[in-house]
């Protein structure tokens, strides 16, 4: 039997040589390492924090507990002082209306005392629209309101300072000289709101504008009705 015969590749022969695909194993640290890795642990990612405080028009931060002053501030001598400025503007008020009333031609007693009842009457009513227009504005300030008396004696006094302003003497007859009267009035009215009251501008603004709307209402409502009866005393009269 013969010897087997080593065959030894050449350059020339076809047959590829095999390559060993099993992979490389990796180098196993040693055990004291690999427990230094377990725990030493891995920083933790900080971010960086930006404080911001945001803060209202009136002064105070966002997001605080700190309640907000009432939009009716004490002080200026209390309700009091305020009720009896309310009573000495109401009161000239009501005497000024009386001598525009009794300066009309033919007008006697009755018209004169209709007329002090009529401005009388009127003064008290949008003395409490003015405390319901304050409280309008404080709930859109999103403030409290504070004390209703005390802002009923202001308001009444506000209110008696239009008045009387409106019932003065006006030397421009007719439309022209109803409607002179009634923007001295409003700015007579204004000042003394802004003076009791102590408000910004924005809620001057609020107070005043809600006051008229509610002015605006009343009187609307008022002439419906007068409107109303006059149609059914219309009516009566021409039924046979």
């Amino acid at each position: 039997m013969s010897d087997p015969v080593e065959h030894k590749q050449s350059g020339d022969d076809p047959t590829p040589e095999s390559i060993d695909l099993e992979p490389v194993d990796e180098a196993i640290p040693p055990p004291g390492m690999e427990r230094d890795r377990q725990d030493d642990p891995e920083p933790a990612f900080e971010p960086e924090t930006l404080e911001v405080t945001i803060t209202d028009p009136r002064g105070t931060k966002a997001g605080t507990t700190e309640p907000e002053p009432p939009l009716v501030r004490p002080g200026l001598g209390g309700a009091r002082l305020a009720l009896g400025l309310g009573v000495g503007l109401l009161l000239g008020a009501l005497i000024a209306s009386g001598i525009r009333a009794g300066g009309l031609d033919g007008a006697g007693a009755r018209v004169v005392a209709l007329a002090v009842s009529v401005t009388l009457y009127q003064s008290l009513l949008h003395a409490g629209t003015g405390v319901a227009a304050v409280m309008v504005a404080a709930r859109i300030e999103r403030r409290p309101t504070g004390a209703l008396e005390l802002a009923a004696a202001r308001m009444l006094a506000c209110v008696g300072g239009f008045q009387l302003v409106y019932h003065l003497p006006i030397l421009v007859p007719g439309t022209l000289g109803f409607i002179i009267a009634a923007a001295l009035g409003l700015i007579a009215y204004a000042a003394l709101v802004w003076a009791l009251f102590r408000l910004t501008r924005l809620e001057l603004g609020v107070v005043v504008a809600g006051h008229v709307l509610l002015l605006i209402a009343v009187m609307l409502g008022t002439q419906l009705t007068h409107l109303y009866r006059s149609a059914i005393e219309a009516m009566s009269v021409a039924a046979p």
